[in-house]
């Protein structure tokens, strides 16, 4: 199943924590925000989630990275639009791209 996460907005309310830190990755006993997010959709199921991003855009990839990598060792579960405005991660040891992201 796929799923959308909408992590592109800078976080003006939560100011000035989101000067450096995206609001998604704003830690939350110890474990960012998106981490809670992608446990649940996990959870029930969805196995391709697509993250729009903006703001601050290359931390959120690089943890995505990061800890996906741990999920999925030897390979790269994360691509990046040509736009670079969108993440597509899969969870089911796929290899994502930037053109399953066009015909998402």
């Amino acid at each position: 199943m796929k799923a959308m996460v909408l992590a592109a907005g800078k976080g003006t309310r939560v100011r000035p924590i989101t000067y450096t830190i995206p609001k998604p990755m704003i830690p939350i006993l110890q474990k960012p925000v998106m981490e809670f997010l992608l446990d649940l959709l996990k959870h029930h199921g969805f196995d391709q989630i697509m993250v729009n991003v903006s703001h601050l855009a290359n931390e959120i990839e690089g943890y995505l990275s990061l800890s996906l990598r741990q999920i999925s060792p030897g390979c790269n579960p994360l691509a990046r639009s040509d736009r670079r405005d969108t993440l597509l991660l899969a969870l089911d040891k796929r290899l994502p791209s930037a053109s399953m992201i066009k015909s998402w």
